[in-house]
């Protein structure tokens, strides 16, 4: 797959492939390009992907923000930060803030956040992120570039939110929502 951007067009994939972990280098050759506009690819929520949120999981992506997310934004900060890949509705996502930090997000069913982020990261370079669920030991682990983001692993407490046929979303958090999130 080469390099290009999505205009206005919507990708609706409905089985997530399994690719071996790419280098920087190998992931621009491979990257979509997404433009800070309405484009976004969409994962419909099969019997398979359905309840992979729901216990021990993992998710890792490659990541280089254009620049810094607007920091005109409503009063939700939900609607400052870049979507890297999320699940809506008490949105469990890895993300880019506008405070320059990759972040990892989880909620329970309880509806408590459990976070963590990295330090300070300029914008125009590829990152790797991976956020791994332990849902067992009630941990939540996030690493930038592999190496553990400060606080990481953070304890939870109670049963990872129950997310049933919501989609996921990769470089928005919610279209249509003020938790659009529209990576750039």
């Amino acid at each position: 797959m080469s390099a290009y951007a999505l205009s206005r067009r919507i990708v609706y994939v409905s089985l997530l492939a399994l690719l071996p972990f790419a280098s920087a280098s190998q992931a621009a050759d491979t990257a979509v390009n997404f433009d800070g506009g309405d484009d976004f690819i969409y994962v419909a929520s099969s019997n398979t992907l359905q309840d992979v949120t729901d216990k021990s999981f993992s998710w890792c992506a490659w990541a280089k923000p254009s620049n810094n997310p607007p920091t005109t934004c409503s009063t939700n900060n939900n609607t400052c930060a870049y979507g890297v890949i999320s699940r809506p509705g008490y949105h469990t996502n890895l993300n880019y803030a506008r405070s320059g930090r990759f972040g990892a997000e989880i909620w329970t069913n309880s509806t408590t956040w459990n976070g963590l982020s990295s330090g300070v990261i300029a914008p125009g370079g590829w990152h790797h992120l991976c956020l791994a669920v332990d849902d067992g030991a009630k941990r939540l682990h996030f690493y930038v570039d592999g190496a553990p983001v400060a606080g990481s692993p953070r304890s939870y407490t109670g049963t990872l939110r129950d997310y049933r046929t919501e989609p996921y979303y990769i470089r928005t958090g919610r279209p249509n929502s003020d938790w659009r999130w529209h990576f750039k």
